[in-house]
Formats: C-alpha cells, sequence, structure tokens
C-alpha cells in the first residue's frame, strides 16, 4: 500500500503505511461488579498504521493500532434496571 503522512497521536508527523488485518482473534474480558452487575469489555482494532523508519530497541517495526472500546452489561440486579413505562417501584 502507498505511505501517506499522518499527525501521530504522541505528536509530530511521520510517514505511515496502512496495514489490512488478515486474521483477528479477540478476547472478551467479563467482570463481576460488587453491585451483582457482570460486564463484558472487548478493544477491536479498527486500523493499523506502520511508522516508515521507526523501530522499536530490538529492530522490530513500529504500530500505531486504533481501537474502539466496546462494552455490554449482561447482568444486572432488577431493581438496577430502568423502569419499564408505566411500571412503580416502591
Amino acid at each position: 500500500m502507498a505511505a501517506r503522512k499522518m499527525d501521530l497521536p504522541m505528536g509530530g508527523t511521520a510517514q505511515v503505511e496502512d496495514v489490512q488485518i488478515v486474521r483477528r482473534k479477540e478476547e472478551v474480558a467479563e467482570y463481576e461488579l460488587d453491585d451483582g452487575s457482570v460486564i463484558r469489555i472487548a478493544n477491536p482494532l479498527m486500523s493499523v498504521v506502520r511508522v516508515q523508519g521507526q523501530f522499536d530497541p530490538m529492530g522490530n517495526p513500529t504500530y500505531f493500532v486504533f481501537t474502539q472500546t466496546v462494552q455490554l452489561c449482561v447482568k444486572s440486579e432488577d431493581i438496577m434496571k430502568k423502569p419499564k413505562e408505566n411500571e412503580v417501584r416502591n
């Protein structure tokens, strides 16, 4: 793919190259909270770019990854849920 210039999140501008994701294996974290709720969180990659001419101390290329946090409440106590229309709670 063709290189392009991009403003980096850390400041400055660098030449980067888009890198396609060819396989995904994402783990979802699940947390039980002290109020009885259970939430699941995932951070899937939206895109990846390789910074041209930048390498880590072991010589590996430097990448910037762009993610989106996805959160889902999979369990909560009924008292914590939004009341249904016309429902009265004591």
